[in-house]
């Protein structure tokens, strides 16, 4: 992931004890940080502010680091022997962190206070596992993709499902709101791009420019258009017609329909 300036990368791998931080132009390492005491369970997610990156590891925690030292700053309680952190995001607008376990329940965290009790926790032991993390842009709701293939919709404060929705046959590895919120868009492992207007639930779009796993999806901030990342080594910008409420393709469809 880029740190907020762009000039740098913030790497994480699984079965190593500490995230990397890459020179975004030479590629070189920038800074060794400290290494846990336990090893990393998922991608590494840093704060807007580029001042902490977070991960996951093998005890059920998460980690804190500062961003600039290295130093690690906070870790939450181990929780739920046998289970594992696999997706941790940070939210928009706020000092919170929400991190999925294995044991079926996302939690979220004072980032400030990742040593006490978590101020939200959505779901609840047993339910499927999260494969992704996605916050809305102004960090109210917290897209949840399990491998159940649901969309949970939550609202962050009083944890509060609003809208679950069917998503892809297949398993995903990233999720992202577009920038006004209405969108949400998912990275298959059938190649392809899903898209879904979240008020209604209904897709309004399936993209493929990829051959193989696409591992990462992003919304350029025109909303218009979205950069994807896939195993098959190729990046691509992609430019999606109907990226846009249901109730708009739904009257385009018509209008088309008509006209013909």
């Amino acid at each position: 992931q880029f740190t907020p300036t762009g000039n740098a990368v913030i790497t994480a791998t699984q079965y190593n004890y500490s995230p990397r931080l890459w020179d975004a132009v030479t590629g070189k390492p920038k800074l060794t940080f400290e290494d846990s005491d336990e090893q990393i369970s998922s991608a590494a997610a840093v704060n807007a502010a580029g001042t902490r990156v977070a991960a996951g590891d093998y005890q059920n925690r998460v980690v804190q680091w500062d961003l600039h030292t290295g130093r690690i700053v906070g870790r939450s309680p181990a929780s739920s022997a046998g289970s594992v952190i696999r997706a941790v995001s940070y939210l928009p607008n706020s000092n919170s962190i929400a991190a999925a376990s294995t044991d079926g329940a996302v939690r979220i965290w004072d980032a400030a206070h990742l040593n006490g009790r978590p101020l939200y926790r959505l779901g609840r032991s047993g339910s499927s596992l999260a494969q992704a993390l996605a916050p809305s842009p102004d960090g109210s709701y917290l897209a949840v993709v399990d491998f159940a293939h649901h969309i949970s919709i939550w609202r962050v404060k009083g944890a509060q499902l609003v809208r679950q929705i069917a998503g892809p046959n297949t398993t995903v590895s990233s999720a992202t709101f577009s920038p006004d919120g209405h969108l949400l868009a998912v990275a298959g492992a059938d190649a392809a791009v899903h898209i879904w207007d979240v008020q209604s639930g209904h897709p309004v779009a399936t993209l493929r420019a990829h051959a193989d796993v696409v591992n990462s999806v992003q919304f350029a901030k025109d909303g218009t258009h979205i950069l994807t990342s896939s195993e098959d080594g190729t990046s691509a910008l992609v430019t999606c017609d109907t990226c846009a409420s249901f109730q708009t393709v739904l009257a385009k469809a018509r209008a088309l329909d008509s006209s013909s």
